[in-house]
């Protein structure tokens, strides 16, 4: 303790080590004249645990960048002593009066400081991919355009003895156009839904905390050989574009965090970025388009965050609030009942049509053999 510095002592129970963040920060707030102006924050946090020792870790970080303070600990129970203590600068960087060398060089911001940034890149979200689920969705999708496609082709030859040639292939064409699309557009559905999911999303440049006026650079890598690198700044005063919490919470359709498969081990830091008031100030994509997709439209299908304005995610908002796997699931049904119901009616056309024709045959023959 030097002098001039100021002591606050706080104990509780938690169930993780995340408290700490908001322990320093509700400390700040109830002393914010104390605080105020300080150059940095010296954090003791001593963890004991039955079986497990004792562990002690010091920090030392500047007052903005408590919010983005990252567990030292993560731990079901435990009990957490927390003392923080704001320490004035001394001219020379040399110890005060009655001040050990390791007490300052423990306290010197510029040391502790680098200790206390977190290592980046540094991922934030992570959830399987749906491979599975893909292709599972792929090859129904197969299946049901086979199937779609023998129904059409069974109710064109129960319909084939009463209709001219010139009508029954331009009916034969249509069948095949239709199949044709049909699989095309259940197909591009099945993409864009793989392509809302998220795996990672990656912390790679800047600071989290919005005090900070620095750029945030972050990585939203989707399944499907999607990566958004986005680049995130505070709004000016005019700033029209949504803020990217925005984005996330009502843009669904285009980006997804899946909280049943995915998890976070900084579930803090994580929900800062998703809230972030930051806008989207550039977006680079990096597609990597499908077997049998070209690149051009890989990209073509994929909407850009950067281009999204607040009318259009309040208009598309409540919209797709299904996941990627259950969308998928939905298709596939969409996909066997279609399938069933053209292949039921197909094959019942057949035989209508087939019967129809053997009649008429017999009635025909019928004078012929009096």
């Amino acid at each position: 303790k030097t002098s001039g510095s100021r002591f606050f002592c706080t104990s509780l129970r938690c169930p993780n080590m995340c408290a700490l963040s908001a322990v320093a920060r509700a400390t700040i707030r109830r002393n914010p004249q104390q605080c105020m102006g300080r150059s940095s924050l010296v954090l003791f946090a001593g963890y004991r645990r039955e079986g497990w020792g004792t562990f002690e870790r010091d920090l030392t970080v500047t007052t903005c960048q408590l919010r983005v303070l990252r567990p030292i600990v993560s731990t079901n129970h435990g009990s957490v002593r927390l003392q923080s203590t704001v320490v004035q600068d001394t001219p020379s960087g040399k110890p005060a009066d009655g001040e050990s060398p390791e007490s300052s060089e423990a306290q010197n911001p510029n040391t502790e400081h680098e200790a206390a940034e977190p290592n980046l890149p540094q991922v934030l979200w992570r959830a399987p991919p749906l491979t599975k689920d893909f292709e599972a969705t792929e090859h129904l999708l197969g299946v049901s355009a086979m199937v779609t496609g023998s129904g059409l082709g069974f109710a064109l030859l129960g319909i084939a003895p009463f209709t001219p040639p010139n009508p029954f292939m331009v009916g034969l064409f249509l069948a095949i156009l239709q199949v044709r699309l049909a699989h095309v557009w259940m197909t591009r559905q099945m993409r864009a839904q793989v392509r809302r999911h998220v795996v990672e999303l990656v912390h790679k440049e800047g600071s989290i905390s919005e005090v900070d006026k620095d750029t945030l650079v972050i990585d939203l890598k989707c399944d499907g050989g999607l990566i958004r690198t986005l680049r995130l700044v505070s709004p000016g005063s005019s700033e029209e574009k949504p803020s990217f919490g925005s984005v996330v919470s009502q843009g669904c359709t285009f980006t997804f965090f899946d909280k049943d498969m995915g998890h976070s081990d900084a579930q803090d830091i994580l929900s800062a970025v998703l809230q972030s008031r930051r806008v989207v100030q550039s977006e680079d994509l990096s597609v990597k388009p499908f077997e049998e997709e070209s690149q051009s439209d890989a990209e073509g299908t994929v909407q850009r965050l950067a281009n999204l304005s607040a009318k259009h995610l309040k208009s598309i908002e409540g919209k797709d609030d299904v996941s990627p796997s259950a969308s998928l699931a939905q298709i596939r049904r969409s996909a066997q009942i279609s399938g069933s119901v053209i292949l039921t009616v197909g094959f019942v056309v057949f035989l209508g049509g087939r019967y129809a024709a053997d009649q008429s045959a017999a009635a025909a023959a019928a004078p012929v053999r009096q």
